[in-house]
């Protein structure tokens, strides 16, 4: 019960302290870029404290299922609830499917070790670069009390990842690593599923947000971490090749038809709850 209670309290946290350090800029480029490092924090700082204790399973479903959520959010969720979303910032996809692609390449031997987590920092450098160039960067000048307010929110969020990583380790007795590890990632990607079915995926800032995240969720967390902790070795790398397929194949079809229906959106929901469910 305790336990629980932890939990719950840790995820409201997390949204409190998120809204804090949140610094919305109507510009594509500022959000794929600067945005995420924001909003992913608490993935990045649990994923590699499960790496550093020695918990690669619960790093890796943290970090992979960090993504899948907000992919499952945006073209999910978002998409049956607000009607027919057009995508409308196709190339930041093909981005953010290519970050997927690119965490499975080097995930198939078995893990992520150090120097992959420099090649997945570079190519997240280089995808960064790439969006300022297309989409340009705004002139940011925050007042004191924003910073303020940014710096504090950062701050707490710090804090409460370090004790929900704590009440996810108590977990892991009774769930395994593997479910505490999707406990962990549901409950930190728990104020992007928010924002996204309360207000929606369908102006081009907010889709470039929501694939910055899955970007930075496949290539920032477990680069991180790796790089941190040496390596992360993936136990499971079948279940890993399952989920993350899915979302590569939900991001291509997106893609490809340039929008996605509430029918293709329940779809969507349909075969990630399935695939999850297989994996299990």
């Amino acid at each position: 019960m305790d336990i629980l209670a932890g939990l719950v309290l840790c995820s409201v946290l997390l949204y409190v302290f998120g809204k804090l350090s949140e610094l919305e800029y109507p510009s594509e480029g500022y959000m794929f870029t600067v945005y995420p490092w924001l909003t992913t924090a608490p993935e990045t700082i649990t994923t590699t404290i499960y790496a550093l204790k020695g918990y690669y399973v619960a790093a890796i479903a943290n970090s992979v299922y960090s993504a899948t959520f907000d992919m499952f959010a945006a073209f999910g969720l978002a998409t049956l609830i607000h009607g027919d979303n057009e995508v409308k910032v196709t190339d930041l996809g093909v981005i953010a499917a290519l970050s997927a692609c690119l965490f499975l390449l080097l995930d198939m031997d078995g893990g992520i070790s150090r120097l992959d987590g420099y090649v997945l920092l570079g190519v997240l450098l280089s995808s960064m670069v790439y969006s300022l160039i297309r989409y340009g960067f705004p002139r940011i000048r925050p007042d004191p009390w924003t910073v303020f307010r940014i710096v504090i929110g950062l701050a707490g969020l710090g804090i409460v990842s370090f004790y929900l990583a704590y009440f996810v380790e108590a977990l892991i007795p009774y769930l395994g690593e593997f479910l505490a590890g999707i406990v962990s990632a549901a409950l930190t990607s728990l104020p992007d599923l928010i924002v996204a079915t309360i207000y929606g995926v369908t102006t081009s800032y907010s889709q470039a947000q929501i694939l910055g995240c899955i970007a930075h969720d496949f290539i920032e967390n477990a680069a991180i971490a790796a790089v941190i902790a040496g390596l992360i070795v993936d136990a499971n790398p079948i279940a890993t090749f399952g989920i993350v397929g899915v979302t590569i194949a939900v991001l291509l079809f997106s893609l490809s038809y340039g929008r996605v229906t509430r029918f293709e959106a329940l779809l969507v929901i349909i075969a990630y709850i399935v695939a999850s469910l297989l994996i299990i």
